[in-house]
């Protein structure tokens, strides 16, 4: 899909039904000059664009933003348990995510797990991102965990073959 450019072709999922705008499946999704709008849901429904099997999404010269930025955000933008992303001349702008520790759903802007392959980003801006916790951890808990924090934000990776990051900014 290709836009008139990221001011004049907007994207949006629908959160009344809590649904992705996209979701592949062993296909390829190409997005270039293009606006993609999130909307913030209390409860957690995958992502924006979600990518499972051996699919690919490649996003050129797209922006993506928050719909409702009071609202704090339970679902990841992207999220990708196999295939490979590109991402090319984005910019991922201002997110807050909602973690529940206890819970073992986690949100970023980008969450890759699983089976997931490449994940490619060159020439983006990753702004204010940040994540809240419900429930935080106590002192106590962290130990049990040998110390090894998470809990979302900018960019998750649980599994992946290969990343790169080329001229990214995270600001």
């Amino acid at each position: 899909m290709e836009g008139a450019g990221i001011n004049e072709t907007i994207l949006m999922n629908k959160i009344t039904t809590r649904i992705w705008l996209a979701c592949i499946i062993g296909g390829k999704l190409t997005i270039q000059n293009a606006q993609l709008r999130q909307a913030s849901a209390n409860q957690f429904y995958g992502g924006l664009l979600l990518l499972r099997g051996d699919g690919m999404i490649d996003l050129t010269n797209v922006v993506i933003k928050q719909r409702e930025l009071v609202l704090n955000q339970t679902s990841n933008t992207i999220y990708a348990t196999a295939g490979y992303i590109i991402i090319t001349n984005c910019s991922v702008e201002k997110a807050s995510f909602k973690n529940d520790y206890l819970s073992s759903i986690q949100s970023a802007a980008i969450y890759c797990e699983d089976k997931f392959g490449s994940l490619s980003i060159t020439q983006t801006n990753i702004s204010q991102q940040s994540t809240s916790f419900i429930n935080p951890p106590t002192a106590e808990q962290i130990r049990d965990q040998n110390n090894i924090e998470y809990g979302g934000g900018s960019i998750v990776i649980q599994n992946a073959q290969r990343l790169k990051f080329e001229e990214c900014y995270f600001i």
